[in-house]
């Protein structure tokens, strides 16, 4: 359906979170700014689009909500949101009271297409304030309603499901907390939550870090759109919060104290969402019943979502120096531990001048440190084959120098050139074959030094491979260069090495 460059055709979908300037009960205005949101969302690709809970009302309207006048003002309001939205090639979420049985529900409500698809509601009322004005789900029996014709209620675990964007299922939420790991069994990869409680002072911060942490341990995304600019501060006061994280992390966050129509856009990779979810808990999901709509969203839109140079580690700088700090402080606890274990040998480490054998090198000088033993107990070898270059051996040197460890060169070379001649290689009859054997012959060789070199001087062999060669199986484990007594980077992704 999309063309391969589209961002939904490999796995994307973009989402917006929209502040509008609420009205307090002229629903006839606040339809007007819905539209103008939604139309903007819609030329920027979004397949969703969020607004506050009670957006046609504003969540201040109090007593206004027991008038007659303003429930079919409000109805009438709806009608004029789906009319409009014949061509949105988008959901909108938008809340609104509701009439059903007599009974008035906060509930929110699915447009797309010129229809309805969609009216959830907040099930239970824990504010004694919200009682006098909405009733619990259980007080009011889902029936026909007034704006409907067709029962279209749904409870707070059905599922909106956009088929033309794969993965996206929608989980839409009135209230907080939010129970995120039942809503990931049930396949929901976004929770639009409509909220619209009063704030103080660090609410903000404490909502995006309960959201970022749920959203981390249930790997999915979360839109938040919060009350804000026009509501009454008779009571309260209203800082108009929008955000989306996405398993942690925190994509896009609005101005709280801005004004006018805005749009806060991020584009959700649900690919990535749904291959973390299989690997942390592939048994859990659920097969659950879930609304399902045509929407189709454009998908000439460019991805802007901007991908961390450190993605292993937070994105704020103070926070990831923190975790480089916790990763080095486990590698040395661990090598120590093992040390001590196998009676204090001298850890014995070949060098490159590489990144892997760099950091493995830094780890064996702290724990010499902490344990009070000298750095000349660290034996280290750089052992030169036929492609070794003056850069890189100098760079060993130079390394092994500073660090101050006993440092000794073997060159393999002579050893590798009679292996491969008693073999039968090409190489070894002086032909230019440089193939995987020719490779593996030098990298066996390592090993074999370094493991005979620990048998002879009391040592243990300390490897250097680390997470990315062994998730890739680039590496020669077992037979090469990585295999060792201990490993301390096996752990640390190839990207962190360089930091």
């Amino acid at each position: 359906m999309y063309d391969f460059h589209s961002p939904i055709a490999n796995g994307f979908a973009r989402v917006a979170a929209a502040n509008i300037p609420i009205k307090v009960g002229d629903p006839a205005a606040n339809a007007i700014s819905i539209i103008e949101a939604a139309n903007l969302a819609s030329e920027a690709g979004a397949s969703v689009v969020v607004f506050q809970e009670l957006t046609l009302v504003g969540v201040t309207a109090d007593d206004l909500l027991f008038q007659d006048t303003m429930h079919e003002e409000c109805e009438t309001a709806i009608e004029t949101i789906k009319q409009a939205s014949v061509n949105w090639p988008l959901v909108a979420l938008f809340g609104t009271p509701l009439r059903v049985s007599g009974k008035t529900l906060n509930a929110a409500v699915a447009v797309t297409r010129g229809q309805i698809v969609g009216i959830w509601f907040d099930p239970v009322q824990n504010d004694p304030m919200r009682k006098r004005w909405f009733s619990s789900c259980s007080d009011a029996s889902p029936a026909y309603s007034v704006i409907l014709d067709q029962p279209l209620f749904f409870a707070s675990e059905t599922p909106l499901t956009i088929q033309d964007v794969p993965g996206l299922s929608i989980s839409v939420q009135l209230q907080e907390p939010i129970d995120y790991q039942m809503q990931a069994k049930h396949g929901v990869s976004l929770v639009a939550n409509l909220g619209g409680a009063p704030a103080f002072a660090g609410t903000a911060r404490h909502r995006l870090a309960r959201a970022r942490e749920a959203s981390r341990t249930a790997k999915l995304a979360v839109v938040y759109v919060g009350a804000g600019e026009g509501e009454s501060t008779t009571d309260y006061a209203w800082d108009g919060q929008a955000f989306i994280v996405e398993a942690g992390e925190v994509l896009a966050q609005n101005d709280r104290f801005g004004s006018g129509v805005r749009l806060t856009y991020a584009d959700i990779d649900l690919a990535r969402l749904q291959a973390e979810r299989k690997l942390s808990s592939p048994a859990q999901e659920e097969m659950f019943a879930s609304q399902q709509v045509r929407v189709q969203p454009r998908g000439d839109w460019t991805l802007e979502r901007r991908f961390p140079r450190f993605p292993y580690l937070d994105t704020d700088p103070e926070l990831w120096k923190s975790d480089l700090e916790d990763m080095i402080d486990l590698q040395v606890q661990a090598l120590m531990r093992r040390l001590e274990a196998t009676g204090n040998p001298h850890p014995v480490i070949g060098i490159s001048g590489g990144l892997d054998s760099t950091l493995a090198l830094l780890v064996c000088v702290e724990a010499m440190e902490r344990m009070g033993r000298p750095r000349t107990d660290i034996l280290t070898f750089t052992m030169p084959g036929f492609a070794t270059t003056s850069h890189t051996k100098n760079n060993a040197t130079k390394l092994c120098e500073v660090l101050g460890t006993t440092f000794e060169v073997i060159d393999i070379r002579d050893t590798a050139r009679q292996m491969l001649a008693d073999m039968g290689h090409p190489f070894g009859r002086g032909e230019e074959v440089y193939d995987v054997t020719f490779e593996n012959v030098q990298a066996g060789l390592r090993t074999d030094f370094l493991f005979r070199i620990a048998n002879g001087r009391r040592g243990l062999v300390i490897g250097t491979g680390d997470y990315s060669e062994l998730m890739l199986g680039w590496c020669t484990f077992g037979v090469g260069d990585h295999m060792s007594h201990y490993s301390v980077n096996p752990g640390v992704p190839k990207r962190l090495c360089s930091i």
